[in-house]
């Protein structure tokens, strides 16, 4: 157990939650570690602190930048990354001391497995939850390289970039995508053609040491910007290109037409009326049957409803701000 692990950590306005965030890397179990911090031109005191640890421990390197986003920082650490395995990290978040060792453990003996998937436990106002009970199991799980898609895509494993410790050789032609959000999702589909071609394994480990803070400052929260439009736009990109996958397909036209809905009924109540009208034409390529025939039947009318008698929404929104 002698392998290099390069930690990557992209840090932009994190000032309140970075310490901890980098307290949790140094006190691993596994010490041979090579923490990048990339300072995405941060405009709080985050450059800074990333300094005073690089001081503090030879194994932390920093990488200062101009803002380019949560991609072009992964980019950036991906490019200095001198490691034999990669472990992403936001900056906002933290792991328990036994993560990188609990996932090294189930990798480094097998140069068959590329991936060994770690699990997410929520944080928000300082109380611990599940993030998602699906993903809730106990004992670990080969994936097999043509399982790895739909299980990705599908969501039925953790589809993130992050908690994950990751072979550095499958990065050698990828990177993420830059000026996206929703990015990781974008990030598992270029990854899928390296681990089929490859016939690569993956593991999923039941370790939920990755501690994934939820606060106001995330980009879900943008009314102008929501994720769930991006998450839109990924899916329409991700169906282009596996349009031959039925069963991927079909999952992702689902959760399109599930957040078309939602993003459409946020504008509403927020009496956001140039973005419902702006949005509202994407509602026309998706067919009634299709939703009649996946969907409750009084997501079905809501749907007609915002289709083709926005009006009526509009109007009971009206009448309900009065009560």
């Amino acid at each position: 157990m002698n392998e290099l692990i390069s930690v990557i950590i992209p840090v932009y306005n994190v000032e309140h939650y970075l310490r901890q965030c980098v307290d949790s890397v140094l006190t691993q179990t596994y010490t041979k570690l090579e923490i990048i911090l990339v300072d995405d031109g941060s405009p709080d005191a985050s450059p800074t602190i990333c300094d005073e640890y690089a001081q503090k421990d030879k194994r932390i390197k920093v990488i200062h930048k101009e803002n380019g986003g949560l991609s072009s920082a992964r980019n950036a650490g991906l490019d200095a990354a001198t490691g034999d395995f990669i472990y992403f990290l936001d900056s906002d978040d933290y792991i328990s001391d036994t993560t990188i060792s609990s996932l090294y453990e189930r990798i480094h003996g097998n140069k068959q497995i590329a991936i060994a998937i770690g699990y997410f436990t929520a944080l928000k106002d300082d109380t611990f939850s599940t993030y998602n009970e699906d993903w809730l199991f106990d004992s670990p799980r080969i994936i097999e390289s043509n399982a790895f898609a739909s299980r990705m895509l599908m969501e039925k494993s953790n589809h993130a970039a992050t908690a994950k410790l990751y072979r550095k050789e499958i990065f050698h032609s990828l990177r993420f995508q830059l000026n996206k959000k929703n990015e990781d999702i974008l990030f598992e589909s270029d990854l899928i053609p390296i681990i089929e071609s490859r016939q690569y394994k993956c593991v999923d480990v039941p370790i939920y040491t990755y501690f994934y803070r939820q606060h106001e400052k995330s980009i879900c929260h943008s009314i102008e910007d929501p994720i769930t439009w991006h998450v839109v736009e990924n899916c329409e990109s991700i169906i282009s290109k596996y349009n031959d996958r039925h069963d991927i397909v079909h999952f992702l036209q689902s959760r399109r037409t599930s957040y078309i809905i939602i993003t459409l009924s946020q504008n509403i109540k927020e009496k956001n009326i140039r973005l419902f009208k702006k949005r509202r034409t994407h509602l026309f390529d998706i067919s009634n049957q299709f939703v009649r025939k996946n969907f409750p039947f009084n997501v079905f009318v809501y749907f007609l409803l915002l289709k083709y008698m926005p009006c009526i929404i509009l109007l009971k929104e009206k009448w309900s701000g009065k009560h």
